[in-house]
């Protein structure tokens, strides 16, 4: 849960906070849904956040492709929760496609809820990685844990692309350097 607390400190007091959900069925809008409900009690009140739910078969219609494809340029968190054992849909991916260039200066991160009952990574995990560091996405993905729920422990992937405002780490810093 670290990695999403650090996600979310990027922002201010009441700040808003655009989260688009994508899910491909009712088992999976309802896992997204328990995760939302836990994002609005660890951060309810301190951020105004704003859902945005689309179910992956609508983004294979041209006008909410676009519609959504506009919302999301400026999204701060995605969470992705479909079914562990199938790949995206290539309407769902060149959605993707039509919208991560352009989010790459704005920071944020994507959440996948796509994990295997086993804790294997699901199908689309490569895919959102992916996309991921082509956005500027902080890519956060469950780690095992039987102590908690699945929603509780999140772990931040190294691989998204610097964000246009960070500068890299000094190679040499300290005091015998």
């Amino acid at each position: 849960m670290s990695a999403l607390l650090k996600s979310f400190s990027q922002f201010h007091p009441k700040q808003n906070c655009r989260v688009i959900v994508l899910y491909d069925s009712a088992d999976t809008r309802a896992k997204a849904m328990q995760f939302c409900d836990h994002l609005l009690l660890q951060f309810g009140e301190e951020l105004d956040i704003e859902f945005d739910w689309w179910r992956t078969d609508f983004l294979a219609e041209i006008q909410l492709a676009e519609l959504s494809a506009a919302n999301a340029v400026t999204a701060d968190i995605f969470i992705v929760c479909t079914n562990p054992g199938k790949q995206l849909p290539p309407p769902v991916k060149t959605w993707f496609d039509s919208w991560a260039d352009k989010h790459a200066g704005h920071l944020g991160a994507m959440v996948d809820l796509s994990a295997m009952p086993t804790g294997q990574p699901g199908c689309a995990q490569p895919f959102l990685r992916e996309i991921s560091k082509a956005a500027s996405l902080d890519f956060l993905e469950p780690i095992q844990d039987a102590s908690h729920p699945y929603w509780a422990s999140y772990q931040a992937s190294e691989n998204r692309a610097p964000h246009r405002d960070e500068q890299p780490a000094p190679e040499h810093y300290g005091l015998n350097e």
